[in-house]
């Protein structure tokens, strides 16, 4: 009875959350998650066994759970890798600094040996300088959401795929992530793919932890092109030079 009310009470509680801030949450399926995740706490107390000390730890599984399940539909393996998260997968996230921005994208750098770190989104108006640089590539582009689909290379921290879900959101769109260990750190910092069509898909790009990425690739864009839309592909400029290598010659 008592953990009845006490998920009438959370439903409450993330319907009121909902209100605040409907942009930021995808409030129904993460509240669930979380509620599931609260529960057991309280059943563990029940029980006599002790919880995780820290409830924001919950809260993160629930992001990163949900964040998962979506990257499933178009690839396994990298959502078994995100799953999982091998000890290499976490020492490379080292290389990466985040500044945090509440529960929008983050500020994000990467470390290099010797060399300045690289920025990969606009310091103070990232939200203003990646919507403009979508808004120019989608003129330069002619880019028709009804015959066209965007591929997003070197996503950064995601920011120019939201910003341009949030303009054409019926757009078909393909997003490759050459970096894991970052995508692995985004999704229990922020909640954002909510804000992408059901429809977009999610492919990983990495040798050292995904070997069959090239053939998840060419299943997913052959999908694409086999519906009739011409690819059009888009690279964040801060990440110019970036991973040239794996990205050259790949449409």
């Amino acid at each position: 009875k008592f953990l009845s009310t006490l998920e009438k009470v959370s439903a409450a509680h993330a319907a009121a959350l909902s209100l605040e801030a409907p942009s930021e949450l995808d409030t129904p399926t993460l509240a669930a998650g979380f509620l599931a995740e609260f529960k057991s706490d309280i059943s563990s107390i029940v029980d006599g066994k002790e919880p995780e000390p820290e409830a924001h730890c919950k809260f993160k599984r629930s992001l990163r759970n949900y964040a998962i399940e979506r990257i499933r539909k178009s690839d396994r393996d990298l959502a078994d890798l995100l799953s999982a998260e091998p000890q290499a997968l976490l020492e490379k996230t080292k290389r990466w600094r985040l500044r945090p921005n509440f529960m929008r994208l983050p500020f994000v750098e990467l470390l290099r040996d010797g060399m300045p770190a690289q920025r990969l989104s606009a310091n103070t108006s990232m939200d203003i300088s990646a919507g403009n640089e979508i808004e120019a590539f989608i003129q330069d582009s002619a880019f028709n959401p009804q015959t066209d689909a965007a591929v997003f290379l070197t996503p950064g921290n995601w920011v120019h795929p939201v910003q341009f879900a949030l303009r054409l959101p019926a757009a078909r769109m393909l997003i490759l992530e050459p970096w894991p260990e970052l995508l692995a750190i985004l999704i229990e910092r922020c909640q954002f793919l909510h804000k992408l069509p059901d429809s977009a898909l999610i492919v990983g790009a990495s040798d050292e932890f995904l070997p069959s990425w090239r053939a998840t690739l060419r299943r997913r864009t052959g999908r694409l092109r086999n519906e009739g839309f011409t690819l059009k592909s888009f690279a964040n400029p801060l990440a110019a030079g970036l991973e040239k290598d794996l990205l050259s010659n790949l449409l």
